[in-house]
């Protein structure tokens, strides 16, 4: 616990000097590029993760008996229909929240009515499973939600431990002669500093869009001064670090979106976020999380990898390699750009992605900030080489695309482009 409290107070200090220089200024070399290759690696990491939580359910929960049942000593190893019906759940969730999805773009139902299903299917979802899980109850098992009873440090071994360490972490508490443990923690600490720099920087620039119309501006600078402070903190009192909550905070900016119906013909409608901070008294509705299943859970990440997934350019230039040529749309990337040097992109970018995911399974995955940064100068000193710089604007340009962005009779915007997952 000491390493990890020089770890955080490294932290701090690294980001108070890159606060203080205005190093925060780099993110101008962060372009569509990195940030969709972030993205997609983000992405499959949400659907591989449920993927694998429900296989190590089937194996913990085997649908059949390991032995004879006509033995006496035969027994039936974990719960029974734990396993199928924590797949229906995963993809019940997923499924429903899909579809309602689709009620913001169909012509069924009023506008309005429409827009609220689509808006709040993911809740639907969940409560649906949930109350699914309530009437099964008594016929299977499934696994709920933990929330700790009280909020006190942790303990330091098994639950059956009575020894529980104080609030604050000494770093003088290295054992014997091991001083240099403090030096040596500035490594790790500069790595992690890279992964947190990586993804507040790349939420503030999703927060920064246009069509939020925020009120206050992003503080770039600022975020990385507060991100130092709770570094030394969480380093003193042992608790996480903090990041860039980018699936949140997205995902709550794309939910209080309001566009103003009371528009000229063809002028685009305009759009703003409600800004509020109510969303945070969710933390008091403890007593209904407890019993929402985790499978449920899983299907929300599940549809939350498949929607950025399919959010980004990088996925539409994907699909572009199975289509035929007088099908495309008419899109920079597709209209100026030869198709060979199209597919060249993506090729490229789906290289960085697996020899990312590599580093991460890799026992170098503590380096794993380190080749996400690699991925700037990659862009700035190889891709010209390869690529013009009329190629490069169009491939790799911020503006958002022209098909990003459906609108219905009413001039409500669907706002269908994120770069991270929401």
């Amino acid at each position: 616990m000491a390493f990890r409290c020089w770890v955080g107070l490294w932290v701090g200090v690294i980001c108070a000097i890159v606060s203080l220089t205005e190093g925060s200024i780099l993110l101008k070399y962060f372009s569509r590029f990195v940030e969709e290759i972030f993205a997609m690696l983000v992405s499959l990491i949400y659907c591989v993760s449920v993927i694998e939580n429900l296989i190590k359910i089937f194996k913990d929960n085997p649908l059949e008996k390991s032995c004879d049942a006509s033995e006496p000593t035969c027994e039936q190893e974990g719960e029974p229909n734990t396993a199928l019906l924590s797949l229906i759940m995963t993809f019940g969730c997923f499924i429903i929240a899909c579809s309602l999805k689709q009620f913001r773009y169909s012509s069924f139902l009023a506008t309005k009515a429409g827009k609220m299903l689509g808006d709040f299917g993911v809740p639907i979802a969940i409560f649906a499973m949930t109350g699914l899980d309530v009437l099964l109850n008594d016929k299977a098992y499934t696994k709920k939600m933990n929330f700790p009873d009280k909020f006190e440090p942790t303990k330091n071994g098994d639950n059956s431990s009575e020894f529980t360490r104080g609030w604050f972490i000494s770093p003088f508490d290295l054992d014997g002669d091991k001083w240099w443990l403090s030096v040596a923690a500035v490594i790790p600490a500069t790595f992690l500093f890279f992964l947190i720099f990586i993804e507040i920087q790349i939420t503030g620039r999703i927060m920064e869009r246009a069509d939020y119309n925020f009120k206050k501006g992003t503080g770039y600078h600022l975020n990385i001064l507060v991100i130092s402070l709770s570094g030394i903190i969480g380093g003193l009192l042992g608790c996480p670090f903090v990041g860039g909550a980018t699936v949140r905070n997205v995902g709550h900016a794309n939910a209080l979106i309001v566009t103003d119906s009371h528009s000229a013909p063809g002028e685009k409608p305009k759009q703003r976020v409600m800004e509020q901070r109510v969303t945070s008294l969710s933390v008091l509705l403890e007593p209904i999380l407890v019993k929402v299943p985790y499978t449920a859970l899983c299907g929300i990440f599940f549809y939350m990898g498949v929607v950025c997934m399919t959010s980004l350019q990088f996925w539409t230039r994907l699909k572009l390699v199975f289509m035929q040529r007088s099908k495309y749309p008419s899109l920079p990337y597709a209209r100026d750009v030869r198709r060979w040097k199209t597919h060249l992109f993506t090729l490229i970018q789906i290289l960085a992605i697996g020899a990312l995911w590599g580093v991460k399974e890799s026992p170098a995955s503590i380096a794993f900030p380190f080749f996400i940064m690699l991925l700037v100068p990659f862009r700035l000193f190889v891709l010209p080489f390869i690529f013009s710089q009329a190629e490069l604007e169009a491939l790799d340009s911020e503006e958002m695309d022209d098909h990003a962005h459906t609108e219905n009779e009413d001039g409500m915007n669907m706002n269908l482009t994120a770069h991270m997952p929401y």
